[in-house]
């Protein structure tokens, strides 16, 4: 059975301003390896980053786009459309109008478990941060099929629900149950304000004694 839910319990502002406050692998090492995403998505564009409530998407085909079509009308401003998509990437998934809806509703971000086209629109004309497996020319041209908006998806491995936070960034995507999402940002510290920090004055294998901690391990011969 499909099924269209058009509501969904969001995190507060809050706490998406402290979800951009962190690296998307800071945050990962906190979560686990179940909620950090295949490796295979990634930004189509460097220097795209989202953080945002999940809003879903899944079709009964991985390629009919019909639903991603009206998925849009569902989200509020900062929301991000997960379209799982079943990891295809023979038929895009996703294009440049369905980019223009969530635009236009001021959509933080897609995340979308397959392949998308009209690449260059994407990127030079739409600018809506995009997550995804690669591009394709080719397409379904289209979709009649049943489908189900805002219900548990998986998207590149991870279980996501309505609502979790998705933070995304160059190193790629981690899952925040809503839950337990403040906990995990709460340990996750923060990305610096520049690189290399003033307060790095040492070399790292000296400030952080790497050498007394490998010298701690039983059954290694020093010479």
């Amino acid at each position: 059975m499909h099924v269209i839910n058009k509501d969904i319990r969001r995190p507060d502002a809050a706490l998406i301003a402290e979800a951009r406050k962190t690296w998307a692998c800071l945050a990962g090492g906190v979560a686990g390896r179940r909620f950090v995403m295949d490796a295979g998505l990634r930004p189509l564009k460097r220097g795209w980053r989202i953080a945002g409530p999940a809003v879903t998407v899944c079709a009964e085909n991985p390629a009919d786009n019909l639903a991603s079509h009206l998925a849009a009308t569902y989200c509020q401003p900062g929301d991000v459309l997960v379209v799982d998509a079943g990891g295809k990437t023979d038929l895009a998934a996703w294009g440049a109008t369905m980019t223009w809806g969530c635009k236009v509703n001021g959509v933080e971000g897609v995340v979308i478990d397959g392949a998308v086209l009209t690449t260059e629109l994407l990127i030079d004309y739409e600018d809506v941060p995009i997550f995804c497996r690669g591009s394709v020319p080719r397409s379904l041209n289209g979709g009649l099929g049943p489908a189900s908006i805002n219900v548990p998806v998986v998207c590149g491995g991870v279980i996501v629900n309505p609502g979790d936070v998705i933070l995304g960034d160059e190193d790629g995507i981690v899952v925040l149950p809503l839950d337990h999402a403040a906990a995990i940002l709460a340990q996750s510290g923060k990305r610096s304000g520049s690189h290399p920090p003033s307060s790095r004055a040492t070399k790292p294998f000296n400030e952080r004694g790497f050498e007394a901690k490998l010298k701690a391990i039983p059954g290694i011969e020093w010479r």
